[in-house]
C-alpha cells in the first residue's frame, strides 16, 4: 500500500513558512506607506443613503477604529482625504483588500467637478473590472498638494473587512505576484493531500481516507474562494454560483471534519455520532435558509456553531489520549487549529480587526491540522503494514506447522474414499442387477399378455367378420372388444419395452404436440367402457398444439377420462374443455356425476385409496396420484373440485413452454 511520505510533508510545509514571510514581506513594503491619506467610516443600516446626503452628513464620520465590520447590514460609506507630493507619480492603484466583498462604489470629482462613479466587487462580472484581479482595484489620478478626497460604499453579505491599499503600478505587480507564490503553496499542500487521501482510499478501501480526501477538498474550495481565486479565474461572470459554491463548502465542511474524525479515531461513541448527524442537519439546513429564505442572520450564528464543535471536538479527543495514540497526535494540531478557527471567527464577528495574522493563521493552521492528520494516516498505515507482515508470518508457521497433519489427513482420507468407491461400485453391481431383472421382469409380462391378446384379438376379428347377419348392438360390442385389444397393444409397445425404458431413465422427453387429437384419442377410448356416455368436445379456446411429453400426456388424459366413465352412471355427460391464459394452458374434465364427498376428496391422491363408490369396479387407488406425478414432472399441476351430487371437476395447468417451440421437433 502507497505511503505518502514523512520527508515530502516536511518540504511542503516549510514551503508554507517561506511563503508566509514572503507575503509578510509584501504587505509590508514601503511603498503602500508611500502615499499619504485618512479614512473615516459611516455606517448605513438601511443602505438607502445616497451620495449627496452623505457628503452632506460629513461630520458624522468617525475616525476607523478598526478595518473589521462583521456582518453588517447595508453599507458602510468610506471618506478618504488623500494628500500627494508633487514628486510622487500622479497614477495609483487604491486596491480593497477583501475578496469577499459584493460590492464596492467609489465615487470622486473630475477637475471640472462632474461626479465619477465607478464599481468594483465580486457581484460585478470580471469583464467589467479596470483589472482582471479578485479585489476591488480602482486606478487613480490624484492631484498635487492638496487633499483629493473620494467617498466608497461598501456592501457585503458575507463578513465584511477593508483594508484600503494605494500602489504604484510595479508595487500592485509585485505584491499580487508575492500573494500568488503563498497561496499557491497553501494550495500546493492541500491539492497533495487530496490526491494522498485519494491515493490511500483507492489503494485500500478505507473510509477514513475517503474522508480525508473530501475534507481536503472542502478545505481548498474555501480557500481559493474565500480569496477570490475561483471568482477571479473560473467564475468571473457567474458571481452568484461562486457565492453558491463557497457557502456550500463552507458549511459542510463542519460535519465532513467530524465524519473524518470519526473514522480516522474509530470513535464508537453515540455522543460524537449524534454531534456529527446534528452539524449534518444544522449545515443543511442553514444553507437552506440562506438561499432558499435570505436569512443573513444564519451567518454569524454559524459561526458560533463552528466555535462549539471545535471546542467539543478537541475536549473530546483529549479524554481519548490514553485509549489511543493517534489522538494525541491529532490533538497537538487540533489545538493550534482551534486557536486559528476562533481568530478567524472573531474577525468575522469584528471582534478582532483585519490583519495578516487574522486573515492568514486559519489558512496555515489548517494546513498544519491536515499535514498531521496525513502523518497520522503513514503511521496507521505503517501499523497496518506490520500487522500484516506479523499476519503473514504466522500464517506461513501454521501452515508448516499444519503440513504434516494435512498429509496425514489426506492419507487417511485417500483410504476412505478408496473404501467408499467400493462400496458405490457394489451399490451399482446390485442397482444394475435389479435393472436387468426388471427389464426382464416386463419383457416377460409383455410377452405373456401378448399372447392372449392375440388371441382374443383374432376371435374378436373372426365373430366381427361372421357376424354381418347379426344387430347392430352385437356387432358394436365385438367392435369394442377390437378397440380395447388395439389399446392394450399400443399400451405394450409403447410402455413395456427397452426404448420406453431408456426414455423414462432420460427424463420427461418435450416435443410439440396436437393437443386436439390427445383429447380426441381420450375420449375415443373412454368411449370404449361404456357407450351410454356422452362425451362433448370444446376445443376452440385451446390451443391446437403445445410443447409437452405427448407419451405422459396421453396417460394422464386417458386414465382421468376412464375415471370420469367408471365413477360416473350412464347417460351422464364428460366435457372436454379449456383456454390458454398467459404462459400456461388450462384443461378442464367435467362430469354430472355423482361428485366426492370432502372427506374423500382430502384423499383422493393418497395411494391406493379408493372411494365408497369404487366397489365393484376394477382399480387399485393408483391412478390420480400417478397422473398428478406426470403432470409435476411437465412442470404442471392436477386439481380436483368436486361437491357431493353435483359433478367433479378435473383441472389441468401446464405451462407452454413457447420459448423452447423452436428447439423441438413436432410428436
Amino acid at each position: 500500500m502507497p505511503v505518502f511520505p514523512h520527508r515530502i510533508c516536511s518540504w511542503i510545509f516549510i514551503a508554507v513558512l517561506i511563503s508566509c514571510l514572503n507575503i509578510q514581506m509584501a504587505f509590508s513594503a514601503p511603498a503602500n506607506e508611500a502615499l499619504q491619506y485618512t479614512w473615516k467610516t459611516l455606517i448605513d443600516p438601511s443602505g438607502e443613503k445616497k451620495i449627496n446626503e452623505i457628503r452632506l452628513k460629513e461630520h458624522l464620520f468617525k475616525a476607523a477604529s478598526s478595518n473589521a465590520f462583521g456582518y453588517q447590514p447595508g453599507a458602510v460609506w468610506i471618506r478618504m482625504e488623500i494628500v500627494r507630493k508633487p514628486e510622487q507619480a500622479a497614477h495609483w492603484w487604491l486596491e480593497l483588500q477583501s475578496p469577499m466583498l459584493d460590492l464596492a462604489t467609489l465615487y470622486e470629482q473630475d477637475a471640472s467637478g462632474r461626479l465619477l462613479i465607478r464599481k468594483m466587487g465580486d457581484h460585478i462580472p470580471m469583464s467589467d473590472h479596470e483589472i482582471d484581479y479578485r479585489n476591488a482595484v480602482f486606478r487613480m489620478n490624484i492631484p498635487a498638494n492638496k487633499p483629493y478626497i473620494i467617498y466608497l460604499r461598501l456592501q457585503s453579505q458575507n463578513t465584511l473587512t477593508i483594508t484600503p491599499v494605494f500602489f504604484s503600478y510595479k508595487s500592485l505587480i509585485t505584491s499580487i505576484a508575492t500573494e500568488q507564490i503563498f497561496f499557491g503553496a497553501l494550495a500546493s499542500v492541500y491539492f497533495a493531500l487530496l490526491l494522498n487521501g485519494f491515493w490511500l482510499y483507492r489503494a485500500s478501501s478505507d473510509r477514513s481516507y475517503s474522508w480525508f480526501a473530501l475534507y481536503a477538498l472542502s478545505n481548498l474550495i474555501v480557500m481559493l474562494g474565500s480569496e477570490g481565486y475561483i471568482y477571479q479565474y473560473l467564475l468571473g461572470d457567474y458571481s452568484d454560483l461562486n457565492e453558491i459554491i463557497l457557502i456550500v463548502s463552507i458549511y459542510f465542511s463542519v460535519p465532513i471534519g467530524g465524519q473524518l474524525l470519526l473514522y480516522y479515531l474509530e470513535i464508537q461513541s453515540k455522543v460524537f455520532w449524534r454531534i456529527v448527524q446534528l452539524d449534518w442537519f444544522f449545515s443543511t439546513l442553514a444553507v437552506t435558509l440562506l438561499f432558499q429564505a435570505d436569512q443573513q442572520w444564519i451567518r454569524p450564528a454559524f459561526q458560533a456553531w463552528i466555535l462549539l464543535n471545535m471546542l467539543f471536538g478537541t475536549v473530546f479527543v483529549y479524554t481519548m489520549r490514553n485509549k489511543n495514540k493517534m489522538a494525541l497526535r491529532i490533538l497537538l494540531a487540533l489545538l493550534p487549529f482551534w486557536l486559528a478557527v476562533a481568530l478567524r471567527s472573531l474577525r468575522n464577528v469584528a471582534l478582532l480587526p483585519s490583519n495578516i495574522v487574522t486573515d492568514n493563521t486559519y489558512y496555515l493552521g489548517m494546513a498544519l491540522y491536515m499535514l498531521a492528520l496525513n502523518y497520522a494516516v503513514s503511521i496507521k498505515i505503517k501499523t497496518l503494514r506490520e500487522a500484516h507482515d506479523h499476519a503473514q508470518a504466522e500464517a506461513l508457521r501454521l501452515a508448516k506447522k499444519n503440513e504434516h497433519e494435512l498429509e496425514e489427513q489426506v492419507i487417511q482420507r485417500t483410504v476412505q474414499l478408496q473404501q467408499a468407491v467400493r462400496r458405490v461400485e457394489a451399490s451399482l453391481q446390485i442397482e444394475r442387477r435389479a435393472q436387468a431383472e426388471q427389464r426382464e421382469f416386463f419383457a416377460t409380462v409383455s410377452h405373456e399378455l401378448r399372447t392372449p391378446l392375440t388371441v382374443i384379438d383374432m376371435t374378436a376379428q373372426n365373430l366381427e367378420l361372421d357376424a354381418t347377419e347379426l344387430d347392430t348392438e352385437t356387432r358394436n360390442r365385438y367392435s369394442k372388444i377390437l378397440q380395447a385389444t388395439n389399446r392394450l397393444s399400443l399400451l405394450l409397445d409403447r410402455y413395456l419395452n427397452e426404448d420406453s425404458f431408456t426414455l423414462m431413465r432420460r427424463g420427461v422427453q418435450y416435443r410439440q404436440c396436437n393437443l386436439h387429437m390427445m383429447l380426441e384419442d381420450a375420449a375415443r377410448s373412454a368411449s370404449i367402457l361404456s357407450s351410454a356416455h356422452q362425451f362433448i368436445l370444446q376445443l376452440d379456446l385451446l390451443p391446437e398444439n403445445i410443447v409437452c411429453d405427448p407419451d405422459l400426456m396421453l396417460l394422464v388424459l386417458r386414465s382421468l377420462a376412464d375415471n370420469a366413465v367408471k365413477y360416473t352412471p350412464p347417460e351422464s355427460t364428460i366435457l372436454f374443455t379449456g383456454s390458454a391464459a398467459g404462459d400456461h394452458i388450462n384443461i378442464f374434465i367435467r362430469d354430472n356425476g355423482p361428485g366426492m364427498s370432502a372427506e374423500t376428496l382430502a384423499r383422493v391422491f393418497e395411494p391406493h385409496f379408493r372411494g365408497a363408490n369404487s366397489t365393484g369396479k376394477p382399480g387399485s387407488g393408483l391412478g390420480l396420484m400417478l397422473a398428478r406425478k406426470l403432470m409435476e414432472n411437465q412442470g404442471g399441476r392436477l386439481e380436483i373440485d368436486s361437491l357431493e351430487g353435483k359433478g367433479c371437476r378435473i383441472h389441468l395447468c401446464l405451462p407452454l413452454h413457447i420459448a423452447a417451440v423452436a428447439d423441438i421437433s413436432p410428436a
